[in-house]
């Protein structure tokens, strides 16, 4: 394969991934509904796995005052 359509279609793939993302990024941040951004750290779908079932209370946890303040 010559050289210059080696060229071609790398930039044409890297131009439509750039677009593809600004496109994306351009819906997130005008508030429509996008995929990007939308997984949680331990993958897509862990929102509807970790739902609390109604007998299990959320849990809180308290940090005494003195532990709050910077390590020397």
């Amino acid at each position: 394969m010559p050289m210059l359509v080696q060229y071609i279609v790398t930039l044409s793939l890297a131009a439509l991934c750039l677009g593809f993302l600004a496109r994306q990024g351009w819906r997130t941040l005008s508030g429509k509904k996008s995929s990007l951004g939308g997984c949680c750290g331990k993958g897509c779908g862990c929102a509807a796995q970790q739902q609390p079932s109604p007998e299990q209370k959320p849990q809180t946890h308290f940090i005494p005052s003195d532990m709050l303040g910077r390590r020397k």
